[in-house]
């Protein structure tokens, strides 16, 4: 029974942080790229977004992109769907937790 705990205290905490961490993916991936950003000088800043952009149109990148939200996606069902068969009483708490936003360019 600890072990059942242990296990869910952990995932619950991986799913309660997943919802937090998209809202900073909305402008950043994993919340990296916006701190280091910080400490840009403005210019740098522009030109580093002018060019991600531009690169975000190379058709390889995109679908790259769209194969990291998939995974994305299918890691947060697989993982909700095993919390869920360890204890189904959770239920209330996962819906209470948001639907992760869509991407958005991060910078």
């Amino acid at each position: 029974m600890l072990l059942i705990a242990g296990a869910l205290s952990v995932c619950l905490s991986l799913v309660q942080f997943a919802p937090a961490q998209e809202g900073v993916e909305k402008d950043t991936h994993h919340g990296g790229e916006k701190k280091w950003m910080e400490f840009l000088p403005g210019g740098d800043q522009v030109k580093l977004k002018a060019v991600r952009a531009l690169a975000m149109e190379d058709p390889a990148v995109r679908a790259a992109d769209e194969k990291r939200k998939q995974a994305d996606k299918e890691f947060r069902d697989l993982l909700r769907a095993a919390m869920l068969k360890i204890d189904p009483a959770i239920q209330p708490i996962l819906d209470k937790i948001p639907e992760p936003r869509k991407h958005h360019n991060r910078w």
